[in-house]
C-alpha cells in the first residue's frame, strides 16, 4: 500500500519546545537519508510531514467519532485514568477513517504515561513508546519528566524520535542477519545507532550522547533499511 505522508500530530499539553525538537529532528534525519537517493531533485520518496498538532475538526458535530486528538485520547485511556493503552490507541489508528482514503504514517508525540499491553508484547507501564512497523509510533515523554538537566532530557527526546521514527520505517529489517539482537520477539541493531534496545530513558539519554559524540543518528545498515521501506511504500508494493 502507497503512504505519501506522516500525519504529525501531539496531545494538547506537549510542550511547544518538545514539538519544535521534533520537528528539527526529523529534518535532520530526512537530510542523512537523502544522501542515498542520488541528485537533488533527481528522485525523492521521503514522505511528506504534514503537522496537524493537537488536531481538532471544529465543524464536526460534538459526539462525531475522530471529531479530534482529544476524541482519540478519550478513546485510548479509560474512563477516570489519563494512561494511554497502547493497543487502545494502535486499534484506533488503524480503523481511523483517513487511512482508508489516504494511507499514511501516522507520528504522535504525548506527554501523558502510556502502558504497554498489546498481545504478545511485554507487559509495561510508562513505557516510553510504542510502534506498529509501517504505519504508526506513538511517543511518550512523561517517563522523561523527573531529568533534572535539560540538555540530558534534549539528548534523550533526540534519541527517542529517531528510534520511533525508525521502527515505524521498519529499521532495523525483521529478515536482517548482521549486527542485530532479539528482545522479547523484536528486533533490534547492535552498531552504534538510533535502533538500539531502548527501554528506558536513562538508556535514551546514554545512547543519545553517544551518538551526537560520534556525529552519528542511523548506522549505515539501519539507512539503508529505511530507505529500502520508504521507498516500498513510495511505489506502494508493500
Amino acid at each position: 500500500m502507497r503512504r505519501s505522508f506522516i500525519s504529525m500530530t501531539w496531545t494538547p499539553d506537549v510542550d511547544a519546545a518538545d514539538a519544535r525538537l521534533l520537528i528539527r529532528r526529523i529534518e535532520d534525519i530526512y537530510d542523512l537519508l537523502r544522501l542515498h537517493l542520488g541528485k537533488e531533485g533527481q528522485f525523492d520518496p521521503l514522505p511528506a510531514v504534514r503537522v496537524f498538532g493537537a488536531w481538532e475538526l471544529s465543524d464536526a458535530p460534538d459526539a462525531a467519532a475522530y471529531r479530534g486528538i482529544d476524541w482519540i485520547l478519550q478513546h485510548a485511556s479509560g474512563s477516570d485514568s489519563p494512561r494511554i493503552s497502547a493497543a487502545r490507541y494502535q486499534h484506533l489508528i488503524e480503523l481511523e477513517p483517513w487511512q482508508a482514503t489516504q494511507p499514511h504514517f501516522d507520528l504522535c508525540l504525548t506527554d501523558l504515561p502510556l502502558d504497554e499491553d498489546r498481545p504478545g508484547c511485554l507487559p509495561g507501564q510508562d513505557v516510553i513508546g510504542i510502534s506498529r512497523r509501517g504505519l504508526v509510533s506513538l511517543m511518550s515523554t512523561y517517563p522523561f519528566r523527573l531529568i533534572p538537566m535539560d540538555a540530558l532530557r534534549k539528548l534523550g527526546l533526540q534519541h527517542l524520535y529517531a528510534h520511533f521514527l525508525g521502527q515505524m520505517f521498519d529499521a532495523p529489517r525483521p529478515d536482517r542477519t548482521d549486527d542485530i539482537e532479539q528482545v522479547n520477539g523484536e528486533v533490534y541493531c547492535t552498531n552504534l545507532c538510533a535502533m538500539r534496545h531502548t527501554p528506558t530513558p536513562a538508556r535514551a539519554i546514554a545512547f543519545g550522547q553517544e551518538q551526537t559524540n560520534a556525529g552519528a543518528i542511523y548506522c549505515p545498515a539501519c539507512q539503508q533499511n529505511i530507505v529500502a521501506c520508504i521507498t516500498s511504500y513510495h511505489y506502494g508494493v508493500n
